[in-house]
Formats: C-alpha cells, sequence, structure tokens
C-alpha cells in the first residue's frame, strides 16, 4: 500500500475510534458535564396522644339516674343507667290506687357519668308513656292530676332526704313545677358538675283532684278504675 493511503486509513480509523468512546459514554451517562440536581428526602408527622394514639379526640356529655326509695333510706343497691327515649325508667310511686285527694311520690337522682362534661338540665312537662296502655278515655284522670317536683343538690346518694309532702318549701330544696300535670315543667334549670362530682335529686309529687265542677256530661264514677303514665323528659346540654 503507498504510503500516502496508509497514512489515510489509520486517520479515518483513529476517527472512528474517538466518536465510538463519545457514543458509549453518552449511553453510559458519564462525562464531565453531568451531575445530580438534589438530594430527595420525605418527612411524616401525626396527631398524637403523645402514646401512639390519636391526637384529636371529642369530649363527652351524659346524663344518668337512679330510682330511689322515697323514704329517703339509703337504697340496697344504686345501679346508674341511661334512659334516654320515652318511655324512660320504671319508677314506682308511693300509692298506686288513689282516691280524691290523694297525693304519691317517688324520688329521682340525676348526675354526669364519669369521664363526662358537666352542664344543666330542665324538666319538660309530662307527656303519655310509649308502649304502655292505660284506662283513660277522655283523659279525665290526667286532667284531675296535679304535678309538684321539688330539687336539691348533693354529694351522693346514700344521704339524701325523703320526698314527701314535707319536701315542699323544705331547707335547701326548691321547688321547680306546679300545675297541671300536662303542663307543668321546670321553671329553671339544674346544674351538673364533671365527671360525677355530685348529684341532683327529684321529688315528684302527683295529687289526684276531682274538680269541684265536674265536665259536662262526667260524674265522679267516671274517674273511678282510670289508670295513667306519664313520662318526664329531662332537656340536658353540656357547658
Amino acid at each position: 500500500m503507498e504510503p500516502r493511503r496508509a497514512r489515510r486509513a489509520m486517520k479515518n480509523n483513529k476517527a472512528r475510534k474517538v466518536i465510538a468512546i463519545v457514543a458509549a459514554a453518552a449511553v453510559a451517562g458519564v462525562g464531565a458535564t453531568l451531575s445530580l440536581a438534589a438530594w430527595n428526602d420525605t418527612e411524616w408527622l401525626f396527631a398524637s396522644d403523645g402514646t401512639g394514639g390519636p391526637g384529636i379526640t371529642t369530649s363527652t356529655f351524659e346524663l344518668e339516674q337512679v330510682a330511689l326509695p322515697a323514704a329517703g333510706t339509703a337504697p340496697a343497691t344504686v345501679t346508674w343507667a341511661d334512659f334516654e327515649a320515652n318511655p324512660g325508667n320504671g319508677v314506682t310511686f308511693t300509692l298506686t290506687d288513689l282516691t280524691p285527694g290523694d297525693a304519691t311520690y317517688a324520688l329521682v337522682a340525676l348526675r354526669s357519668k364519669v369521664g363526662s362534661l358537666g352542664g344543666e338540665a330542665t324538666l319538660a312537662s309530662a307527656v303519655a308513656a310509649n308502649g304502655v296502655t292505660v284506662a283513660d278515655a277522655g283523659g279525665h284522670l290526667w286532667n284531675a292530676t296535679d304535678l309538684r317536683v321539688a330539687t336539691w343538690n348533693g354529694a351522693d346518694v346514700t344521704a339524701t332526704k325523703a320526698c314527701n309532702a314535707a319536701t315542699f318549701g323544705g331547707t335547701g330544696n326548691t321547688t321547680i313545677a306546679s300545675g297541671d300535670l300536662g303542663t307543668a315543667s321546670g321553671n329553671a334549670a339544674q346544674t351538673y358538675a364533671a365527671d360525677a362530682g355530685d348529684v341532683n335529686f327529684y321529688c315528684f309529687e302527683l295529687t289526684f283532684t276531682v274538680p269541684g265542677t265536674l265536665p259536662t256530661g262526667i260524674t265522679v264514677d267516671d274517674y273511678m278504675g282510670r289508670s295513667i303514665a306519664p313520662a318526664w323528659k329531662f332537656d340536658a346540654v353540656s357547658d
């Protein structure tokens, strides 16, 4: 081969090698001008209670009740419970068969639950108890029954007072309802300490009073053998 042609072939071979090396470097991602733009990282946090549980929760507000002996003696057992729907707790009055002028009594205690917020509650007027069969056509016994409710506050149910006629106007007691059974309601709210901190006592008095002037077409006999089952609701709100 001539010297000139040999030198040209060698030069072409060198050029091809340089091009191949550059191309390989580009494919491999190496080169003096390539660099990483930034480091990557992620961080998380959550609302915690300090022990790994959820840190955002809601408070609770709940009242509970228990029926007590109207005589004011300490109950043999105390079982607090919720009764949030009509007819509610079945409370037994001292007399069940009334003659004109008779009064009958029942004592109930309410408090906030353990762990509950404090608040206040107001007694609503009586309504018929759901699901309880009565015999009072025309509502004559209901309309002839008067209601009084007295309340007081105490530390616990074992040291309550009696619920009777002397309760009304007694020291430390407040009469919050007085009038016809179907319309008399609490005229003031009772406050409740949080976390079962105190107890509010309610003395219910029902008096059967036959009116002096009877409704048209009604005789005294029409009041005999009748029955009613009034139910009361406490409307409560938290602090």
